[in-house]
């Protein structure tokens, strides 16, 4: 088996540490090939299952001592290798070392939701196309269900149903929580069936919302002064030093948010927020293509990751679902701490 090649970090000088990330490919025949000579019982810092390995999995992870003396951090159907148990233990420090420098509780804000009832929601596709939905609750749900013209029904889990209408528009009811209407048939598909299906939540993300696809990265000053055309201020207020983030937080902290708001803001604020993570930590963007919305995902690589910046962005900040709004610069990662989880629908 050939030698891995490792990686340094070096960034908490009092813990460096060298390291390799095992795609899941490589894990399956590194540990075919590899012995394990014992299971370790190590306590982990939490903040560790935001580790950055693949996948979605839940499960603890693992620390495995090899015949070589290598360790290996497995969590789900990937690992991290180090290439001495001492490095290993290094990481763990540097972990618990970064978060004390970084427990600086960050300021939330509450945007400003769209509270309308019913209220209009937006499902894109991929070449970017809006296509409108409804979402009733309470009283107008009670109110859209005793008028709604059933032609049949199905159950599509323990908890929610699909009505079809006579006239072809389609319910999807949440248990009595929500109930969400469209038009049609195709539209319900669009929003319904691909977090289903497709178990890739990045591709769901930024479905429809690179029109530029794997040319991204040549309309950066286009985008910065969308951005700066979205939040009311002008272009020179969009800075990228410490700190100099502050005019565009407050600017955005004032908009109404709802769909059209998040999708129109979304590239945009990736973009901004990509080259603040360059200039203040480091890192360079990289296009990763994405086949299945047939498009390019621009992401920053840093310190030997792939950080999907838009995604943590959607979650943390632009989801008109959830009310915080917490300081933008919250979005970037320093690498003193594990990468952000993996994010979930």
């Amino acid at each position: 088996m050939q030698e891995p090649i490792f990686e340094t970090v070096t960034i908490i000088k009092e813990f460096p540490y060298s390291f390799k990330v095992l795609r899941q490919a490589d894990r399956e025949v590194f540990l075919q090939e590899s012995r394990i000579e014992k299971v370790l019982s190590v306590t982990l810092p939490a903040g560790l299952m935001d580790s950055p390995l693949e996948g979605e999995d839940e499960s603890e992870p693992q620390i495995f001592l090899l015949t070589d003396k290598k360790a290996i951090l497995v969590k789900g159907t990937s690992a991290i290798l180090y290439p001495t148990l001492g490095d290993l233990e290094n990481f763990i420090a540097a972990v618990k070392a970064g978060q004390k420098q970084e427990q600086k509780n960050p300021i939330f804000y509450t945007k400003i939701r769209e509270k309308k009832n019913p209220k209009e929601r937006v499902v894109l596709d991929q070449e970017g196309i809006e296509h409108i939905y409804w979402q009733y609750e309470k009283q107008k749900r009670k109110e859209l269900l005793e008028t709604f013209p059933v032609l049949s029904s199905s159950m599509l889990g323990q908890y929610t149903s699909k009505l079809t209408g006579q006239d072809g528009r389609i319910i999807c009811d949440d248990n009595g929580k929500n109930a969400f209407l469209f038009s049609s048939e195709e539209d319900f598909k669009l929003w319904y069936y691909p977090p289903l299906e497709w178990g890739d939540t990045r591709a769901l993300i930024w479905r429809g919302r690179n029109p530029y696809h794997a040319d991204v990265l040549n309309h950066k000053e286009d985008l910065l002064q969308q951005l700066a055309d979205i939040a009311g201020i002008k272009r020179e207020e969009i800075q990228f030093g410490k700190g100099g983030h502050g005019p565009l937080h407050l600017a955005l902290e004032k908009l109404v948010y709802n769909d059209e708001v998040a999708n129109k803001l979304f590239l945009p604020l990736t973009i901004y927020l990509g080259e603040l993570q360059i200039a203040w930590y480091g890192g360079e963007w990289q296009l990763q293509e994405a086949p299945l919305i047939k498009s390019w995902v621009p992401i920053v690589h840093f310190q030997g990751y792939d950080y999907d910046i838009g995604s943590q962005l959607y979650y943390d900040l632009l989801n008109p679902d959830d009310s915080s709004f917490p300081s933008i610069a919250t979005v970037l990662w320093s690498g003193k701490t594990p990468i952000p989880a993996k994010l979930k629908r």
